[in-house]
């Protein structure tokens, strides 16, 4: 896996998949994820605790 930081509270993880990325956004406690191709958002994913 490997794991960028893209800026202090925003993470991208590569995935298997050529091209896609999770980026994971970090604010206030909350966090925040989304499927990326390239630049585009491909999907937006609720996060919370389990």
């Amino acid at each position: 896996m490997v794991v960028l930081q893209k800026s202090p509270t925003v993470f991208l993880v590569a995935l298997f998949v050529r091209g896609f990325w999770l980026e994971v956004t970090l604010d206030d406690g909350k966090a925040k994820a989304r499927y990326l191709h390239g630049t585009k958002v491909v999907a937006s994913i609720p996060v919370g605790r389990a």
